[in-house]
């Protein structure tokens, strides 16, 4: 059987406290998946439940207190180009326009200037910039924003996609745009893709399984497979299989927070 594209094997994650005395506080208990080429597996799970904790460990930004990830069968200790990490901030560079934003990775990598600008091209048309190439980010709206850090990524070509909440800010027309846009970039190139949420539409829409997990210390409470036909459109939404993985998601939710509730009393995790 072929091996993963990602392994995540026994995490722990322990954030010390400054205060000696107070000791520290667990974020995450005892995760395990694994990621295969090619698959959209989204971690659906409340605010501060772990998962951005989680991307932040496979993207080599944290290190874990216990267990090892491991990418193409290789441990990984720190960021590399392989992972590309496409985050709810888009992080655009206020003085470059969308086209410098985007040529950005490969300058650092020392790239040839004709070789970045065809790649620059080949990605502006994937994700529909044509047009915006010569504008500031501030003349741009919150979706367009969004598609030059996607594409600013996609230059790079990395093989895996770690995105935390990319559309998390957007209104909910222009989301449900970003999705499909999504989807087709994913169909053309066939990245790995680890898509961090807390909607579980969004989830459902777009994964080929969910992992569900639990208020901290985060774990994986229930694996959901998604057996929706792909190319998928928002008609899928009305379906009977999409609305009852949807049920069952819903019912898990509120069973953890019921839970979570009478240990926790009125507690908020933010």
């Amino acid at each position: 059987m072929a091996e993963a594209k990602i392994q995540v094997k026994d995490l722990w994650k322990t954030f010390e406290s400054s205060e000696k005395s107070s000791g520290g506080t667990e974020a995450l208990r005892e995760i395990n998946f694994e990621i295969w080429e090619g698959e959209i597996l989204c971690l659906l799970g409340p605010s501060g439940c772990g998962k951005t904790t989680v991307l932040n460990i496979i993207a080599g930004f944290q290190k874990p207190s216990r267990g090892e990830v491991l990418v193409n069968g290789r441990r990984i200790d720190k960021p590399g180009p392989d992972r590309g990490v496409i985050f709810q901030e888009h992080g655009l560079f206020p003085w470059r326009t969308a086209l410098q934003n985007i040529l950005f990775g490969s300058e650092m990598m020392g790239r040839e200037r004709q070789e970045s600008l065809a790649l620059a091209d080949r990605y502006i048309n994937l994700i529909g910039l044509n047009g915006f190439q010569n504008h500031y980010p501030h003349q741009l709206s919150g979706g367009m924003q969004q598609r030059v850090a996607i594409a600013r990524i996609l230059v790079n070509q990395p093989d895996i996609l770690l995105m935390d909440e990319p559309f998390g800010k957007l209104d909910a027309q222009t989301r449900a745009t970003m999705q499909i846009l999504l989807l087709g970039v994913w169909e053309k190139l066939c990245p790995t893709i680890l898509f961090i949420t807390h909607d579980i539409d969004e989830a459902i829409f777009l994964g080929d399984r969910i992992l569900v997990m639990s208020y901290r210390p985060g774990k994986i409470i229930k694996e959901f497979k998604v057996t929706l036909d792909r190319p998928r459109d928002y008609e899928v939404i009305t379906t009977s299989a999409y609305q009852e993985i949807k049920r069952e998601i819903l019912l898990l939710l509120k069973g953890v927070g019921q839970n979570y509730s009478s240990v926790r009393g009125v507690e908020r995790i933010r």
